[in-house]
């Protein structure tokens, strides 16, 4: 009976010794499984990223813009108010001033100062997309400030940050003259004189049509 006793210890230790080694392994197995796993989401999370960035031409784009304005044939939109706290605007100010400046160096809006007295008073994302081909879609922020007097308002692409209208109202300034769209749509947006003419000045219309501007 002694004997089994010490028999049975025996195959316990003997257990022991192998299975603890083994512990640690397995452990480790289990955090690089999660590890692995959580990499895999994170690039699935980015390939999602990638895929909703549009890879579309400037023209492109404006076309679904344009039809969608026009008809709506197959494009859908989806409109999302934008958090209009002090950091979001700051940062949408930001890339407005840059695209400017550029503006500016071709002799559009020289004499408009962009400045802290400016207020938004809408900020929203808007993503028009193609119903047949999720590969055409174009999603452009809208976002408008006054500083009390003066009214700029502009749409510009979330993606390349280009800007795709802009309209400034004061009482020195209050429409654009042809030859600035033209400035605009060539040297900017880098658009034919056709284009120029079938999507910068259709989306002014559609503009003065929705706003009654073009009754005043």
């Amino acid at each position: 009976m002694k004997n089994c006793k010490n028999m049975f210890k025996f195959i316990i230790a003997i257990a022991l010794l192998i299975v603890i080694p083994l512990v640690p392994l397995t452990v480790s197995k289990i955090q690089d499984d999660q590890l692995v796993g959580h990499l895999q989401v994170e690039k699935i999370k980015n390939e999602q990223s990638a895929a909703q960035i549009s890879k579309l031409s400037v023209a492109e784009k404006l076309e679904l813009i344009i039809d969608y304005e026009n008809r709506g044939n197959n494009i859908i939109t989806t409109t999302q108010v934008q958090d209009m706290n002090d950091e979001n605007i700051q940062g949408i100010k930001t890339i407005i001033n840059e695209q400017l400046e550029t503006l500016k160096s071709l002799g559009i809006l020289t004499n408009f100062n962009f400045d802290e007295n400016y207020v938004c008073y809408n900020y929203t994302l808007k993503r028009y997309s193609h119903v047949g081909d999720s590969q055409k879609n174009v999603s452009v922020y809208q976002v408008d400030f006054t500083n009390g007097e003066d009214i700029f308002n502009v749409m510009i692409d979330a993606d390349t940050h280009l800007i795709y209208q802009y309209h400034y109202y004061n009482k020195k300034y209050d429409e654009r003259i042809d030859e600035e769209v033209y400035i605009f749509g060539r040297k900017y947006l880098g658009l034919s004189e056709k284009e120029i003419q079938k999507y910068l000045f259709k989306l002014a219309d559609n503009y003065m049509y929705a706003t009654g501007s073009s009754s005043n």
